[in-house]
């Protein structure tokens, strides 16, 4: 099991109950009801995953950043504001991020309030050399709007007017803050952390609680769970569940929720030792098996080719007796879906995943059809296991597909020589059972996604396999006999 902080409370900006009660930290974009020039960015966030920016220079010497007109909603109490900002240069070169910090004389930024829906402003902070202390790290403002300057029931409207005098430089603004008296006091988040549990497909969610005030429980919309001081476990939830926490108190105005979260279990051969066994057949439609990288984590290799992406899976294949083979990805074959841009690298080792991986070839979009795979390695050792690195050109290729090993050489009588292994029924409804010369020594049965579904050590040359209890669909049986590892395909009616 293991733990992934993924990041402190996120609110999102919300009225109720006649108070201003504003709380947008930008993370995910810049909400519809916000005008202005402003734009959502996640380059160089105050804190979080994203922020809002304007671009001031000499065509743009005047810009607002508005929020919506609250209106009728003063409770008649003082609103305090609060806001991280940074001034930094525009970029000197494309694909550079801005920086260094802006020099002194670049202009003002004016917070101002209307009641009367944007008719009439008022300032009531002003940034300018003043108060601004030029660096690249952001640095908090604070203002308070005196409740005398805003009678109960008026409305609220909030801004920040943009002055350009020189320069041409981006002003981000982030976890923007606007808050009257709500008449309750809020608990304290301080983290939520998702905690895996794999061998379940499920997990929690730990959210740790510093103060509980007047919370009362956590709501996920379907079950809740009541708020005490230290952590609070949600869940469980099947993997790659989206799950939004609404953290509700005794008096709604304080409620607010937490950042949605997701985590997605990875694939069972996230990692080389759990390598997927491909059987090579004489073209791709013979083994296909379909895939996915929903999940998937980083083995540590440097691709050679397709992409920066690090989100890989595994498999391996013999190379057949004519020392070819041909490795390709496709659309997957349970649902046709299409789309996803793989790129695939093939290696040798000296001694299987613990060894040492040398790459003998990688391709991207080599395949006739799609943004698939295609490799044709030839000069091989015949019975050399190859281990296949697949990955998706991007960090979101979550498409499914399928990947098939084949050579045109190789005949299915080819595969049973040595050991006189066969095998029926095909398709099978119950029991499937091997025969051999030899002793099977091992049965190893995965379903379609690569999940081990039943094991056997018969150590006989008859073996009865008891499929009774399995689920209708296609399987892939590994078979090792006489220290030779073969991989078939059988059909569960």
């Amino acid at each position: 099991m293991k733990k992934i902080t993924l990041m402190l409370i996120c609110l999102i900006g919300y009225t109720a109950y006649g108070q201003l009660n504003v709380n947008e930290n930008f993370d995910a974009s810049l909400p519809g009801t916000w005008s202005g020039g402003y734009s959502y960015t996640t380059e160089l966030p105050c804190s979080g995953a994203g922020a809002i920016r304007e671009n001031m220079w000499s065509s743009n010497t005047s810009n607002t950043l508005t929020s919506p007109n609250y209106a009728a909603i003063s409770n008649g109490t003082d609103l305090d504001i609060s806001f991280d900002y940074a001034i930094l240069d525009y970029p000197a070169g494309f694909g550079d991020p801005p920086g260094p910090a802006t020099v002194a004389g670049w202009g003002s930024a004016e917070v101002q309030y209307s009641t009367d829906a944007g008719m009439n402003w008022t300032t009531v902070l002003t940034i300018d050399d003043l108060n601004h202390v030029v660096q690249e790290a952001c640095a908090n403002m604070m203002v308070t709007i005196p409740a005398a300057s805003l009678p109960n029931g008026s409305d609220i409207q909030l801004q920040i007017l943009n002055t350009w005098v020189a320069g041409d430089y981006y002003f981000y603004v982030d976890n923007f803050v606007a808050q009257q008296d709500l008449g309750c006091t809020a608990a304290v988040i301080d983290s939520t952390t998702v905690v895996d549990d794999c061998g379940n497909n499920q997990f929690t969610i730990d959210v740790v609680v510093s103060a509980v005030n007047d919370g009362t429980q956590l709501n996920d919309g379907t079950n809740t769970y009541a708020l005490s001081v230290g952590t609070v476990i949600a869940g469980p939830y099947p993997t790659g569940t989206a799950v939004t926490l609404s953290v509700e108190h005794s008096v709604a105005a304080c409620d607010f929720d937490l950042s949605e979260q997701q985590y997605d279990c990875p694939p069972s051969n996230d990692s080389c030792a759990n390598a997927v066994p491909l059987t090579a057949g004489a073209v791709y439609g013979d083994n296909p098996v379909d895939g996915t990288l929903i999940g998937a984590t980083d083995s540590g290799f440097t691709n050679s080719c397709g992409g920066t992406a690090t989100n890989d899976v595994w498999y391996t294949v013999v190379v057949p007796a004519a020392g070819d083979i041909t490795i390709e990805t496709a659309a997957d074959v349970a649902t046709g879906t299409t789309g996803n841009d793989t790129a695939l690298e093939v290696y040798t080792s000296d001694s299987d995943c613990t060894g040492s991986l040398t790459s003998i070839g990688c391709d991207d979009d080599g395949a006739a059809t799609g943004a698939y795979s295609f490799l044709e390695l030839t000069g091989l050792t015949p019975g050399q296991t190859l281990y296949i690195r697949l990955w998706g050109f991007g960090d979101d290729e979550f498409e499914p597909y399928s990947i098939s090993a084949y050579s045109a050489t190789l005949g299915v009588d080819d595969l049973d020589d040595t050991t006189s292994f066969t095998y029926y029924p095909n398709p099978v409804k119950n029991t499937l059972s091997l025969s051999a010369q030899n002793n099977i020594e091992n049965v190893t049965m995965y379903n379609m996604l690569g999940q081990e579904v039943l094991r056997a050590n018969p150590n006989n040359v008859d073996s009865d396999i008891d499929m009774s209890g399995l689920q209708t669909g296609t399987y892939f049986v590994k078979v090792t006999i006489a220290n030779i590892t073969k991989t078939i395909r059988v059909i569960k009616q």
